[in-house]
């Protein structure tokens, strides 16, 4: 799907103004009723060069195209596959294209007649019946690979040019044809067993596929997002309309040259501040000075306050009274641990010690104190703890105070259109529980009430080296969640949006 949006980024900016500089063999866009008809027939054209990659649209090579990474995690099962090499990306029917660029909309639905490809591949769990541990080279096929994929976008103005920012994109995938793997040492040095248990699996085929196929269309989703990102943040509608194609929206050419107008003499009146965002009226805009990190503590403080109970998605913030995160996978040397649907109460109670934002070098480091956090999941536990051996789950509980927060953020500053953007790159973030904790985990004893007593009253005896176990897994939750926060803020809006001058 990746390579089919790819397509779609290069057809679009076939109607720029700087035509010249993409390749011969595409045609040239108008904005116009046949528009559609026009991407559709580039697309065509544009596979027949998969060979070779294009810088200038951000778009890689396809013939083959190279995943270095991909992540799978459901609830039994833990895996990852690296080196994904893939085929026959240029083998696909476009069924349907429909571009709403006055509405920001864009569906896209696709068929590839066959993928394969071959990984380097780790798998840890239980998948069927089966328990697995191992890894090695993977071989696999998918036949009819039917794709759909909904996007939905806003305008960002930056200056006086207008981009695109596409924050909804839905991808579906389905396996329509037949498929098959091939996963070599699944179990570790014996291949008749292996054998025998990739027999077991692709004779259910079909099943393993379904439960697998929303993480691949995750993965997707992410990849399609950055090439979109990298187009549509580096080309204004500007520089990618011109009056041969349209103008955004129903604008004409003389209105344009009347809003630029306008958008100009605005410039000059808010020369001290290029901030083109509408901030929340509880939130006060802090200006680049000395007292910039004091500014930033007391927006927090006042956000805590009162706006904690729902999300501000102008800032990307979500929700924090309580604050849900889907699922948390801890793992030591001994016990493995997955907590779904995690609730978080008593977020507002964070203090924060210190707080430096140094926007010369690009970091930030924040030093936070939770008071009290409270928290509650569905777990299912399996491992050693102290001398117990372990294997339950339900419902699980727990109570902590004074939770501290280390954050250490480390940057780039990236330059589009004579505005400054910051993507973070390294983050560190560590936790240390210096107060009380208790923690009740429902039937930890599956099925036996009092040994499940007893084994509780033996955690929370020992509740620091529990806690201490399971804290680096859990920092590394935080950290990605963080992080993400962060960069969708500092990527979406530049450092003349965000502070004033």
């Amino acid at each position: 799907m990746k390579v089919f949006v790819s397509l779609l980024v290069l057809a679009l900016v076939l109607c720029a103004e700087t035509a010249s500089n993409f390749p011969s063999y595409v045609t040239q866009c108008k904005r116009d009723e046949n528009l559609n008809k026009c991407v559709i027939d580039n697309v065509y054209v544009i596979k027949n060069h998969f060979d070779k990659a294009i810088p200038k649209l951000y778009l890689p090579k396809f013939k083959p195209y190279i995943i270095p990474q991909f992540d799978i995690q459901t609830g039994q099962l833990m895996g990852s596959a690296k080196n994904v090499v893939l085929n026959n990306l240029d083998q696909f029917v476009l069924n349907d294209l429909k571009m709403d660029l006055d509405k920001n909309e864009f569906f896209v639905d696709v068929t590839f007649d066959r993928i394969d490809g071959e990984c380097d591949y780790t798998l840890k769990g239980k998948l069927l019946l089966l328990q697995l541990n191992g890894g090695g080279k993977a071989q696999f096929f998918f036949n009819k690979v039917h794709a759909v994929l909904k996007m939905t976008g806003e305008d960002m103005v930056k200056g006086d040019e207008h981009y695109k920012s596409f924050n909804d994109l839905k991808l579906v995938l389905e396996i329509d044809g037949d498929s098959h793997i091939n996963l070599e040492d699944i179990i570790p040095n014996n291949k008749e067993i292996s054998d025998v248990t990739n027999k077991v699996i692709n004779e259910n085929i079909k099943e393993i596929v379904k439960d697998l196929i929303p993480y691949f269309a995750d993965a997707m989703s992410q990849i399609v997002s950055n090439i979109l990102k990298g187009v549509f943040n580096n080309y204004s509608l500007e520089k990618l309309f011109t009056y041969k194609c349209g103008l955004p929206g129903s604008i004409s050419s003389r209105r344009m040259q009347v809003m630029n107008m306008n958008t100009l003499i605005v410039l000059v009146f808010v020369a001290g501040s290029c901030a083109a965002i509408k901030f929340p009226p509880f939130v006060t805009q802090c200006k680049r000075d000395a007292n910039l990190n004091k500014c930033l503590i007391d927006n927090i403080d006042v956000l805590k306050k009162d706006h904690f109970t729902k999300p501000i998605p102008k800032l990307f913030l979500p929700q924090f009274s309580p604050f849900h995160i889907p699922r948390v996978d801890i793992q030591t040397s001994s016990l493995n641990i997955t907590c779904l649907d995690l609730y978080l109460s008593h977020m507002d109670t964070v203090v924060v010690n210190e707080l430096k934002m140094d926007l010369e070098n690009v970091e930030l480091f924040v030093d936070v104190l939770f008071e009290k956090l409270d928290g509650r999941c569905d777990y299912q536990m399996k491992g050693k703890l102290l001398v117990l051996e372990l294997n339950g789950g339900g419902k699980g509980e727990f109570n902590l105070t004074k939770v501290r927060g280390l954050i250490k953020l480390k940057g780039d500053m990236i330059t589009k259109g004579g505005e400054h953007f910051i993507s973070y790159k390294q983050n560190e973030l560590s936790l240390d529980m210096q107060g009380d904790s208790t923690v009740k985990l429902e039937n930890i004893i599956n099925n036996n009430k009092e040994l499940s007593d007893a084994t509780n009253k033996i955690v929370n005896e020992n509740i620091k080296d529990f806690i201490s176990e399971i804290l680096p897994s859990i920092a590394d939750t935080a950290e990605q969640i963080f992080l993400s926060i962060m960069n969708k803020l500092t990527q979406t809006y530049s450092i003349e949006q965000l502070f004033i001058q």
